[in-house]
């Protein structure tokens, strides 16, 4: 999956929430390009651990990705 938008909702064990639409620039390099708003919950850099959550580790975040394409018809 390389050059498609991802759409990323983050919510921590207190409820907080972050969102971020995230490009794919090379999936097979893990190359990714975006931000999460905000960028820190619960005093957690959420693209840190997003990219984590990609690689297979445990989080106590939970993450919900989503293609843009499907939320936007």
């Amino acid at each position: 999956m390389s050059n498609k938008t991802l759409y990323v909702t983050c919510g921590s064990v207190t409820g907080e929430i972050s969102t971020a639409e995230i490009s794919i620039i090379d999936a097979q390099e893990g190359h990714i390009d975006g931000h999460f708003t905000p960028s820190v919950i619960d005093g957690q850099d959420v693209m840190f651990w997003f990219g984590e959550h990609l690689n297979g580790y445990k989080t106590d975040l939970k993450f919900n990705i989503q293609k843009l394409a499907d939320i936007q018809s």
